[in-house]
C-alpha cells in the first residue's frame, strides 16, 4: 500500500473479535489530502490482513501491503479508474462465483457491513484463482454520513485446499469405510450405543443403520456374550484395545459367530471405540467340521492300529492254539496208546498176584511136608536163593503195582489236561484240572541235584462242578503254574543254599467260593516277583521279561483273554520283589454272566 497517499484521515480506529484479532479499521476522513504518518498507518502497515479503503464514489483511497500482495502491483494502476465499470481487478473474462453487486466493497460503500464472507476471484496477480475470506464496514463522518467503506481481506486459499484434502481424504475414508466387507462399529463409550456403522454391518445384522442406532446391545448380542461388550466398553476406556470372539443374533433371529477387534478413535471431537467385527460363521463350522474329520479320521487310525494289534495277536495266538490243540492230541494219543497196555498190565497183576501166592503157599507145603529134599533140589534152591526169592517176590509184586498205578495216574493226568472229551462248556472238576496239571510238571517240583524241591500248599475249598471250557482252564493252570516255577529258580539264582534251607520254595493254590458266586483261584509263589516297570504290560501280547528264546509273552495274554473274554471272569495279581507274586482267577459260576454262556456250542476261537 502506499499510506503516504494525500489523504487526512482525522480519527482512525481498529476493529477486533472477542479473540483479540483485527477484523477491521475504522476511519472519519474529512477530505482526501497527503496524510502524515501516523500510529494507525504504521498498523496498518504492519497486518497480515489486507485492508482497503474506498470512498462512496468506488475510489480506492487506501490499501496495506497486504492487500497490495493479494491482488497484485495492478491496484496502484486502478485507483485513479473507475474499476467498477473496467473491473480491473476482478477480470470481465472470467467468471467468478459472486457477482459484482456481491463484492463486501460494494455493500460497504453503500453502508451495508459483511462479516465472514467468502469469495473465490480470480485476480490479475493470481489468474488460477484465489479464496477470500473479507468483512466489510461502512465509513462515516462525524456527522454520520456514508463517506466511504472498508474491508479486511484474507487470503485463505491454502486453508480451503487443506480442508478440500481433509474432504477428498474423508471422502477416500468413507468409500473405505463403506466398501469394507467386515463390520465396523463405532460405539459411543459413554452410552455404549452405536453411532455409526457400515453397509457391511447391516448386512451382517440385518438392520438398518437407523434400526442399529435405536438398538440397544442386548439386540443384537447374544446374551452369553453381553459380558464381552461390557468387557470390550470397559477396556476401551482404559487400555485402548480389546479382541474376544463373541456370538451375535441377527434380526430373523439367526446366530452368528463374530471374532472383534477393538481400538479407541475420536469421533465427533469425543472418544468413541472402534470396532472391526468379522462374521466368522462359516469359518467356525468349517473349524467344526475339520475338528469333526480329525477325531473320525483318528478313531480310524486307532481302530485300524487295534485291528492290527488284534489281527497279529490273533494269528500269534492261533499258532500258540493250534500248538496246544496239537499237543492235547499227541497228549491224549499217547496218554491212549498207554493206557491199553497199562490197564492190561494192572489187570493181570492181580492174577500174578494169587498165582504166585498159591505158589509159594504150595512151596511152604512142600517144606513143610518134606523138610529134607533130594540134593539136586537142594542145590537148585541154593542157586536161586529160593529163601530171599519167597521173601522178596511179594515186595516185588507190590512194587510194580505201585508203579502201575502211578503210570495210570499219569495217563489219567494227560487225559484230564488235554480234556479231548470235554472241548465243550460243561461242569467240571476244577480241582482235577489243578492236579493232572501239577502231576505233568512233577518233573520241575521235585527236587534235583540242580534245584531244591518246591513244595506245593493245597488250599481246596468246597467247590461245586464249575461250568467252564476245562481244556482251555487248565491252560490256563499252566501257563501261571509255569511261570512261577520259572520265578522260583530265577530268585534261587540269586540266595545262598543257607538261605534256600532257611526260606524253602513254595506254591499256594487256594480255591473258594465268593459271597457273590464266584469261583477264586490264588496261585501265590515265593518267586523272584514281577519288576514294577512291566507289570502294566504283564498282559500284553509278545511282551515277557525272560530272555530270549525262553519266553513268547503269549501265555499270560492268552490265560487273560480265556478268563476275561471266554469266561467273563478277570485275571489279576499282586507282585512285590520281597513277598513273590500272587495271581487271582475270578470266574462267575452262574453262566448267564459268562460272555459265551451257551454251553451247546463248542470252544470258540482264541482271539
Amino acid at each position: 500500500m502506499d499510506a503516504d497517499r494525500d489523504a487526512k484521515n482525522q480519527d482512525t480506529k481498529l476493529l477486533t473479535d472477542t479473540d483479540g484479532k483485527i477484523t477491521g479499521v475504522t476511519s472519519i476522513i474529512e477530505d482526501i489530502s497527503p496524510p502524515e504518518p501516523t500510529l494507525s498507518h504504521l498498523i496498518l502497515n504492519s497486518m497480515n490482513y489486507g485492508v482497503i479503503f474506498a470512498d462512496n464514489q468506488g475510489k480506492i483511497v487506501l490499501y496495506n501491503p497486504a492487500a497490495s500482495q493479494i491482488f497484485g502491483d495492478e491496484i496502484e494502476k486502478i485507483q485513479q479508474e473507475d474499476w467498477l465499470q473496467d473491473n480491473k481487478c476482478f477480470k470481465s473474462d472470467q467468471v467468478t462465483p459472486f457477482a459484482l453487486h456481491e463484492i463486501p466493497l460494494i455493500k460497504a460503500i453503500q453502508g451495508e457491513t459483511c462479516k465472514d464472507v467468502e469469495m473465490f476471484i480470480y485476480t490479475i496477480a493470481v489468474p488460477e484463482g484465489i479464496w477470500l475470506k473479507v468483512n466489510g464496514s461502512p465509513i462515516y463522518n462525524a456527522q454520520k454520513k456514508l463517506i466511504g467503506g472498508m474491508i479486511v481481506v484474507c487470503d485463505i486459499t491454502e486453508q480451503k485446499q487443506i480442508e478440500e484434502r481433509l474432504h477428498q481424504q474423508q471422502a477416500q475414508y468413507r468409500s473405505i469405510f463403506e466398501a469394507v466387507n467386515d463390520g465396523i462399529f463405532i460405539d459411543d463409550l459413554e452410552t455404549g450405543r452405536l453411532v455409526e456403522v457400515n453397509p457391511a454391518t447391516c448386512e451382517m445384522l440385518g438392520y438398518s443403520l437407523a434400526e442399529l442406532k435405536e438398538c440397544s446391545p442386548a439386540n443384537y448380542v447374544h446374551p452369553e456374550s453381553l459380558h464381552l461388550f461390557e468387557k470390550y466398553i470397559e477396556t476401551l476406556r482404559t487400555t485402548g484395545y480389546f479382541y474376544c470372539q463373541a456370538v451375535n443374533i441377527r434380526k430373523d433371529g439367526k446366530l452368528i459367530d463374530v471374532e472383534v477387534t477393538g481400538t479407541c478413535c475420536t469421533y465427533n471431537g469425543k472418544p468413541h471405540g472402534l470396532a472391526l467385527v468379522r462374521d466368522i460363521t462359516e469359518r467356525k463350522e468349517a473349524e467344526i467340521a475339520l475338528q469333526k474329520s480329525e477325531a473320525q479320521l483318528r478313531q480310524q487310525a486307532e481302530a485300524l492300529e487295534t485291528t492290527l494289534k488284534e489281527l497279529q495277536s490273533t494269528q500269534s495266538q492261533l499258532i500258540q492254539s493250534e500248538k496246544m490243540s496239537s499237543l492235547g492230541q499227541l497228549v491224549a494219543g499217547i496218554a491212549h496208546e498207554i493206557n491199553n497196555p497199562v490197564n492190561f498190565i494192572y489187570g493181570n497183576l492181580i492174577h500174578a498176584h494169587n498165582y504166585i501166592e498159591g505158589l509159594l503157599n504150595l512151596l511152604k507145603l512142600y517144606q513143610n511136608h518134606y523138610p529134607h529134599p533130594i540134593t539136586e533140589i537142594k542145590q537148585q534152591g541154593e542157586a536161586i536163593e529160593l529163601d530171599f526169592v519167597i521173601e522178596d517176590l511179594p515186595k516185588l509184586l507190590a512194587s510194580i503195582k505201585i508203579g502201575a498205578e502211578r503210570i495210570r495216574q499219569i495217563v489219567t493226568s494227560l487225559r484230564i489236561f488235554s480234556r479231548m472229551d470235554e472241548a465243550e462248556y460243561k461242569a467240571v472238576n476244577i480241582h482235577e484240572g489243578i492236579d493232572s496239571t501239577l502231576m505233568i510238571l512233577q518233573n520241575r517240583l521235585k527236587a534235583k541235584p540242580s534245584h531244591p524241591e518246591i513244595k506245593v500248599i493245597k488250599k481246596y475249598g468246597k467247590l461245586p462242578l464249575i461250568e467252564c471250557y476245562a481244556g482251555q482252564l487248565n491252560q490256563v493252570f499252566m501257563n501261571i503254574l509255569s511261570n512261577a516255577i520259572d520265578a522260583i529258580e530265577e530268585r534261587d539264582t540269586q540266595r545262598t543254599t543257607e538261605e534256600i534251607n532257611q526260606f524253602p520254595n513254595y506254591i499256594s493254590i487256594c480255591t473258594e467260593i465268593s459271597q457273590m458266586g464266584e469261583l477264586i483261584v490264588r496261585v501265590a509263589d515265593s518267586g523272584v516277583g514281577i519288576p514294577e516297570k512291566a507289570q502294566s504290560r504283564l498282559f500284553e501280547p509278545f511282551f515277557t521279561t525272560k530272555p530270549i528264546g525262553k519266553g513268547t509273552g503269549l501265555g499270560l495274554a492268552i490265560s487273560y483273554q480265556i478268563i476275561a473274554q471266554t469266561h467273563g471272569g478277570s485275571l489279576k495279581f499282586i507282585s512285590s520283589s520281597v513277598a513273590g507274586t500272587e495271581f487271582i482267577i475270578t470266574i462267575p459260576i452262574d453262566k448267564k454272566l459268562h460272555k459265551n454262556p451257551d454251553s451247546t456250542k463248542t470252544a470258540p476261537d482264541l482271539k
